[in-house]
């Protein structure tokens, strides 16, 4: 029981590659599949994690390490098939998701830890808002009754956000050790 996490979290590894390989082809339907469950195995893996936590973590030191890296794997691969289609308001979140990122890399480690934790919380809500948007318009292109996902999508949005309330407003396991 105690892999569980650690296989939810592998699924996003060869999603991510799923992903770029279905969206470059434009196989949007499969595309978005492939998207919503590896979103799932990131909702899903947290909560596992937490109820039956791994004895060893062979891969990593920082346990979050491997989740994060999964994570960015996926979204760059949303990001990339998105912007391949050409010019559009995708451009401008990959060029800013990336510059963020790379702030937030460089400047968390060096802030005191409640400014750390809350711009870590914010990301994170950041992130899954971009994921959401991602689903939706990969969705929008696979099928013209995507309005009608939406509204499904939004009632997983809840279940999630409404599950995990304490993760998204805290990351208190996570040391931080700035001084600004």
């Amino acid at each position: 029981m105690d892999k569980i996490a650690d296989v939810l979290t592998f699924i996003r590894f060869p999603a991510f590659v799923a992903v770029l390989i279905l969206g470059l082809e434009e196989y949007w339907t499969a595309a978005a599949i492939v998207f919503a469950v590896a979103i799932l195995s990131d909702a899903v893996d947290g909560i596992v994690a937490r109820r039956w936590k791994p004895k060893e973590r062979w891969y990593r030191k920082d346990p979050h390490q491997f989740d994060n890296a999964g994570d960015s794997a996926l979204f760059f691969s949303g990001l990339v098939v998105l912007v391949a289609r050409g010019p559009t308001v995708w451009d401008w979140v990959m060029v800013v998701s990336v510059v963020g990122t790379v702030i937030i890399v460089f400047f968390i480690n060096k802030l005191r830890p409640s400014r750390a934790e809350r711009l870590d919380v914010a990301f994170g809500w950041c992130f899954g808002v971009l994921l959401f948007a991602m689903q939706v318009q990969m969705t929008a292109l696979a099928t013209a009754a995507w309005p009608w996902w939406l509204l499904a999508y939004i009632v997983a949005a809840i279940v999630i956000v409404v599950t995990k309330w304490d993760r998204m407003t805290s990351r208190s396991e996570v040391t931080y050790n700035g001084t600004w």
